[in-house]
């Protein structure tokens, strides 16, 4: 098995660590940043800002000012942008052709550090992350995951 290809870390003056990593058989471009705020920081009265807050930022930023225009930018070039958010992080990832891999840089660092946050667009994803939570009653095996977590960390 061959040896994995070298990784660069660089601390930057504001404490963001920048983890880069060159696979000479890729032709895409992939970018993730990764956010220390999800459900294990929130406090009951606010539980699930995080999710509803990452679904906000996609309805635009600086760069992007619409979710139409982000996914124009991205998709549009044969990408994808997305993101997640678990207990511990939020995370924002992007995938270009390697050659468009500052689009991908861009839109992810913009919906993070410079959105919209319009105020009309709120109640809109309110409602589709209680769909989306609705849903795991629907899947037995992520209800089953759900559920003992709230069992182990009961409390908590």
């Amino acid at each position: 098995m061959p040896a994995a290809p070298p990784k660069e870390l660089t601390l930057l003056p504001n404490g963001l660590r920048v983890v880069c990593e060159r696979l000479g058989s890729a032709r895409t471009a992939a970018v993730s940043l990764h956010v220390g705020a999800g459900a294990a920081y929130e406090r009951d009265e606010v539980a699930g800002v995080s999710h509803l807050l990452e679904h906000w930022l996609f309805k635009g930023s600086d760069t992007f000012p619409t979710a139409a225009a982000l996914s124009t930018a991205v998709e549009g070039g044969g990408g994808y942008i997305n993101a997640a958010t678990g207990p511990e992080a939020t995370i924002f990832h992007a995938q270009l052709p390697a050659d468009e891999w500052r689009t991908a840089l861009a839109a992810v660092l913009d919906l993070a550090s410079r959105p919209r946050l319009e105020r009309a667009e709120l109640e809109k994803e309110r409602q589709v992350v209680l769909e989306e939570l609705a849903q795991i009653e629907d899947d037995p095996f992520e209800l089953i995951g759900v559920l003992l977590a709230e069992l182990a960390w009961a409390g908590s």
